[in-house]
């Protein structure tokens, strides 16, 4: 409510071990902030845009989001704005 949407969500740092059980980083925790962002989203506090760390190369250090599954996100989050525009004018 603060940034009046005027931030860019994480999902892959931040998000992702607020949403990993012990603070951790896990594939699960950032699906779970993904979905999260787009809960929080369609109840009308849509943040200005998503920041996903996605590559269909596995990593080493941090879980990446399979790039395929990043950009359903990506559009989601899309839509739900567009539809959140259009409601308000």
């Amino acid at each position: 409510e603060l940034t009046d949407g005027r931030m860019i969500e994480d999902t892959a740092h931040r998000g992702m071990r607020a949403h990993t059980g012990g603070n951790g980083k896990s594939l699960d925790g950032q699906r779970r902030a993904a979905d999260h962002v787009l809960e929080l989203a369609q109840g009308g506090y849509a943040p200005a845009g998503i920041m996903i760390e996605a590559s269909d190369t596995e990593s080493v250090v941090d879980p990446n989001l399979p790039f395929h599954e990043a950009l359903v996100v990506v559009q989601a989050l899309r839509d739900i704005k567009a539809d959140l525009y259009a409601s308000i004018r």
